[in-house]
């Protein structure tokens, strides 16, 4: 791996983990529109921030390297890893079933 092969991964590696700091953040809103009694500390969010982060950028590469083996190109393959890094795989799948399905009729 030579360092044009980084650079080619760099965005997405950034595009996964920014998606991954939305989610965490919109978790993160939806939590404090419950009123939820639990205190959590700075520290505890930061760290959960900063895990969501590297979990979406880890999402995004994964798919990133499972659609390579396609034809697609390189915009639509970091478009869908960033997808399933923000919305998480279940909601992405329901999402991409209900486009089938609106495709089909």
């Amino acid at each position: 791996m030579n360092f044009l092969d980084f650079l080619e991964y760099l965005p997405l590696i950034l595009v996964g983990f920014f998606m991954g700091l939305f989610k965490a953040l919109r978790a993160e809103v939806l939590r404090e529109d419950e009123e939820d009694e639990s205190v959590t500390s700075k520290f505890d969010v930061l760290k959960i921030f900063i895990v969501e982060g590297i979990q979406g950028a880890v999402f995004c590469f994964v798919i990133y390297g499972l659609l390579s083996l396609t034809e697609l190109p390189y915009i639509f393959k970091v478009c869908v890893g960033a997808l399933i890094a923000y919305l998480g795989v279940d909601k992405a799948m329901e999402l991409v079933e209900k486009v089938l399905s609106i495709r089909k009729k």
